[in-house]
């Protein structure tokens, strides 16, 4: 067995020791339902270092393995379910233009989003009350984020970008706190690009491809709660879900 292969056979081992095998009835053998926490970050950013985002305080991502992926089949997913942004949370640096971070440095090139409205602490934001860059705003949203909030390929008020900055432009505007997904190999690593789920999706499976990867579309996600619910179409009637256990 090659490094490789034993590499891979021991993050199955390790999936299998930690998921839940969901079952479907004969009868709706088609459809899968996962719940992500509001919290879980849309991929690993460890596995993909090429792929850098926002904050990395969340749970690592929901994977839903043995959906027998097929390259050019398409994948439906319908998504229900609120997520808000609750007090407490850390606040960027207040001043008059966004502070330089290491993300500026070391980090993709995403532009601080022109002609941000002032929502700041009188609206109960989580953020600089000059709002320099889109920032998440206390209250409860659903799958396809917080209205009036695109996300884009924009920094945050951290300075990092979303997640949405790998998705392809022509499928903005992604909101912040949407739900968005991947495709991923056996080790987690992102095949393709990632694309927006919002409340539905239809997504194209890419060559490699042998599992979904689902999370929020969030610069920092420790302060959010609640949960999306997922319906997925499948060929199968079980699927493997690595649900994402506290960061």
């Amino acid at each position: 067995m090659t490094m490789f292969h034993a590499a891979t056979a021991c993050r199955l081992l390790s999936i299998l020791a930690l998921a839940t095998v969901v079952h479907a009835s004969p009868a709706a053998a088609r459809k899968v339902v996962v719940k992500v926490d509001g919290r879980t970050m849309p991929w690993d950013p460890g596995v993909n270092a090429k792929l850098p985002f926002g904050q990395s305080d969340g749970k690592r991502p929901v994977y839903v393995w043995g959906l027998e992926l097929t390259a050019n089949d398409r994948i439906t997913l319908i998504a229900t379910g609120l997520v808000n942004v609750v007090h407490g949370g850390p606040r960027p640096p207040v001043s008059q233009s966004r502070v330089r971070t290491a993300a500026d440095d070391t980090g993709p090139v995403g532009l601080v989003q022109p002609g941000f409205p002032d929502i700041g602490d009188a609206m109960k934001s989580m953020g600089q009350p000059n709002g320099f860059g889109p920032v998440a705003q206390f209250g409860a949203w659903g799958p396809a984020g917080q209205p009036y909030q695109p996300a884009n390929a924009y920094r945050g008020a951290f300075g990092s970008v979303f997640p949405s900055y790998y998705i392809r432009p022509k499928d903005y505007p992604v909101r912040i706190n949407a739900l968005i997904g991947a495709f991923v190999d056996a080790d987690g690593t992102v095949i393709g690009q990632p694309f927006p789920i919002g409340d539905y999706a239809v997504a194209q499976v890419p060559e490699g491809a042998v599992a979904i990867a689902l999370g929020l579309n969030a610069e920092s996600f420790a302060y959010n709660r609640g949960t999306f619910e997922v319906v997925i179409d499948t060929k199968v009637g079980r699927v493997t879900v690595e649900d994402a256990p506290a960061p």
